[in-house]
């Protein structure tokens, strides 16, 4: 498949972009101007052809996912405190989702950050009821996290997830940087 893409990066922004043939596009703007301040913005669409998405009808629809996400790291002001919010929204005919999920990260010392994570999902089709009668057309998660970072190039990450369905989960993650 053929892909078309571009990238500008300078000290204050990024953006790219891009089109695959097959029928996705994707578009990036991050923005650096304020000391301390994250906020970027991504949004990918599907094709119909190649989207996994239907309407209430059962036929084949595109798909276009917009993520955004505001946050700010107070260190420099002494506190080692983050907070922000991603959101996402996922347009499509009959069904978007709308998803808000603030942050904080709390840093006791360079080596062990407890972080919390709340997730609030709205479904705009009102008529999602599960297996029990209830409605959940607004569902939501609780992520609390234990970050360690036991030398400079490795994170590991320890995390429960519960969620308004009660699909509880426990996870940890990896990252070493080479």
């Amino acid at each position: 498949l053929i892909t078309l893409s571009a990238k500008y990066k300078n000290d204050a922004i990024t953006v790219a972009g891009g089109y695959n043939f097959a029928g996705e596009a994707y578009g990036y703007f991050d923005l650096k101007t304020v000391p301390n301040l994250t906020f970027n913005v991504e949004v990918n669409y599907l094709d119909k052809d190649i989207s996994d998405s239907k309407n209430d009808k059962g036929k084949d629809i595109a798909n276009t996912t917009i993520w955004e996400q505001v946050g700010y790291n107070f260190a420099e002001t002494g506190l080692p405190l983050e907070a922000g919010i991603y959101c996402g929204q996922r347009i499509v005919e009959d069904d978007n989702v709308f998803e808000f999920y603030p942050y904080l990260s709390y840093e006791l010392n360079e080596f062990v950050t407890p972080q919390l994570e709340v997730g609030i999902i709205k479904y705009a089709d009102k008529d999602r009821i599960d297996n029990d009668g209830d409605d959940y057309s607004t569902t939501y998660s609780i992520t609390p996290t234990l970050k360690l970072t036991p030398c400079k190039n490795t994170t590991v990450r320890v995390y429960y997830n519960y969620d308004k369905e009660e699909k509880h989960a426990v996870g940890t993650t990896l990252k070493v940087t080479f």
